[in-house]
């Protein structure tokens, strides 16, 4: 059985102060925001919807992700029957800051992200 230990919620762009920083910049700052929460773990990103906003002026176009970011840190059974469970930090995005986090662990392959650990 699949448990979520920890949840985490955000506004995507919080703290941009002007336009939107490219993708892989956002993605950077939430595995370093994961990093100071709970430390060195395996991570999956739902690839979310991504919405493009074109060239105005001079600046753009811009790959826009849904306004929220939501992160839970999850545990389950183990893999390899030498250890004693897996974990697994998931990444989502929407656009509504209300969610049903609980419906997240059914839509990861967990055979193929998640990590064994032992105590």
């Amino acid at each position: 059985m699949k448990t979520i230990d920890h949840f985490y919620s955000y506004r995507t762009y919080s703290g941009c102060l002007e336009g939107y920083p490219p993708l892989d910049s956002v993605y950077n700052s939430i595995r370093n925001r994961i990093k100071k929460l709970w430390g060195d773990r395996p991570v999956h990103i739902i690839e979310p919807e991504i919405k493009i906003i074109p060239k105005q002026h001079h600046f753009g176009p811009y790959d826009v992700l849904p306004q929220w970011t939501h992160i839970v840190w999850a545990h389950g059974p183990e893999k390899d029957p030498e250890n004693h469970g897996s974990h697994l930090v998931i990444v989502w995005f929407t656009n509504e800051a209300i969610v049903m986090v609980d419906d997240i662990l059914d839509q990861v392959d967990w055979q193929a992200h998640a990590e064994d650990f032992q105590y």
